[in-house]
């Protein structure tokens, strides 16, 4: 006797792949969604990483200019695409960075999904501190 299953003496083996071919679109829809959610988290959470680190560092040296503090920034998302990166300072003018002073340092980001049918998102992240 054979060990395949019969339903009303009709064989069962379709069954499983037919519920896979329909099943499947749908996890593999469910997977990519949360890669994308995933890279865009991670991307927030390092550019904002970033920013407050390219502020205290005005914060701590306010004599530096401003393309050490992008070059701070930079250098704390390696991990992220540079060319989608834009890094503000403001106020732009070192000479206005005294005690008192409020500094801030911007991020924006612009994340591209691994699909491009999902699009791209851009991300903005900033941060902003009194130098004492």
């Amino acid at each position: 006797m054979s060990m395949k299953r019969h339903l009303h003496g009709r064989s069962v083996h379709g069954q499983a792949l037919v519920e896979f071919a329909l099943t499947f679109p749908i996890i593999l829809m469910v997977l990519l969604f949360v890669v994308g959610f995933a890279l865009v988290f991670y991307s927030y959470v390092t550019l904002q990483m970033a920013v407050r680190e390219g502020t205290n560092s005005i914060v701590h040296n306010p004599r530096q200019t401003t393309a050490a503090v992008e070059t701070t920034v930079r250098g704390y998302v390696v991990t992220l695409d540079q060319s989608q990166l834009t890094v503000l300072v403001e106020p732009a003018s070192p000479s206005s960075w005294g005690p008192g002073a409020q500094v801030s340092v911007s991020g924006l980001y612009n994340v591209v999904l691994p699909v491009s049918a999902l699009g791209t998102f851009q991300l903005r992240a900033v941060s902003v501190m009194t130098i004492e």
